[in-house]
């Protein structure tokens, strides 16, 4: 699949088959003047349970090699098209 193409990537994004194990709320997809940014937002619930999907969701990416740590060291040939995911949370 090709996730320069924003319509793949936003069915991708919001496809529950794929998202459910995560349970989120909300999926945004970012666009701009020049069509998607290949940017989304997952939101969980605010509570204990979310916060325990929101981490499940962040250790899913980096058990894979795709969280933050990678994202921030690779390039962009790298990264390539592959999706990657982290909380979005205060650096330190």
């Amino acid at each position: 699949m090709d996730f320069r193409n924003s319509s793949q990537l936003t069915m991708l994004m919001q496809n529950d088959y794929l998202w459910q194990e995560f349970n989120p709320e909300r999926v945004d997809v970012f666009h701009d003047f020049g069509g998607h940014q290949g940017t989304a937002l997952v939101t969980f619930k605010k509570d204990i349970y979310g916060l325990i999907d929101a981490e499940a969701f962040e250790k899913s990416f980096a058990a894979v090699g795709r969280g933050r740590k990678e994202w921030e060291t690779h390039n962009d040939v790298q990264r390539g098209l592959h999706l990657y995911g982290w909380q979005a949370t205060e650096q330190v």
